[in-house]
């Protein structure tokens, strides 16, 4: 039975998840030169910085802003609402596991919408980027939720049961990406995306032994009395 509270925060986030979708499919249906100048305002204002001016001295920073910021960036952002909705609005093992569903159709739908719009084409490399976007969002919020359950002494372990029926959507996203070793953006979210997974199984591991030490001390005092 969901509470007051958590309806409130699936329906407004639920709002927030379509329509930031919604303008994501209507700027991947923006033609080509649209959208390569959109990119190229971004990367003209972000080389007024002295660290993005060097990349586009290097000629990097404009595939710095249509695969980091225009890809995985947004789907961080799309990931955090998708995460918001679905671990109050489905209260089981699965929630995970539905939720790097929704991820992926949503990712495959914003990069195909491509194929309708003048001199694009959708990319499955781009698929993968996105929604190695949508699962660092995921990971990162758990790690989040993980430090506060451990802090407020509560039962985790829905949250780690659920997170680890999800971990073969983080091999779909990430394996991709050996296919890809040249590209430089690719290589580092694969990396970032990797590592924000391994962060929240360590995190689990530190606390399921934790919580295994404190009831083998319990168990130790009682005896003793």
């Amino acid at each position: 039975m969901r509470s007051l509270r958590q309806k409130i925060i699936v329906i407004i986030f639920s709002v927030l998840y379509v329509a930031f979708l919604a303008y994501m499919i209507y700027q991947s249906l923006s033609s080509a030169d649209n959208s390569s100048e959109q990119s190229g305002m971004i990367s003209e204002f972000l080389s007024q910085f002295e660290m993005f001016a060097k990349m586009q001295e290097n000629g990097t920073l404009d595939g710095f802003v249509r695969k980091f910021i225009g890809h995985y960036l947004e789907f961080v952002v799309l990931g955090a609402f998708g995460y918001m909705i679905f671990s109050n609005a489905i209260d089981n093992e699965y929630s995970y596991l539905i939720n790097c569903g929704a991820g992926l159709v949503s990712c495959a739908a914003v990069e195909l919408s491509q194929n309708f719009a003048a001199g694009r084409a959708a990319s499955f490399f781009d698929i993968t980027l996105d929604f190695q976007g949508y699962l660092t969002a995921l990971s990162v919020l758990t790690i989040i939720v993980l430090i506060i359950c451990s802090a407020r002494k509560q039962d985790p372990s829905l949250t780690i049961k659920s997170f680890s029926f999800s971990m073969p959507a983080y091999i779909l996203a990430i394996v991709p990406f050996s296919f890809y070793s040249g590209n430089q953006f690719g290589c580092f979210v694969a990396f970032f995306t990797f590592l924000s997974a391994f962060l929240v199984c360590t995190l689990t591991a530190a606390i399921i032994f934790l919580v295994k030490r404190k009831a083998a001390s319990k168990k130790r005092s009682k005896r003793r009395k």
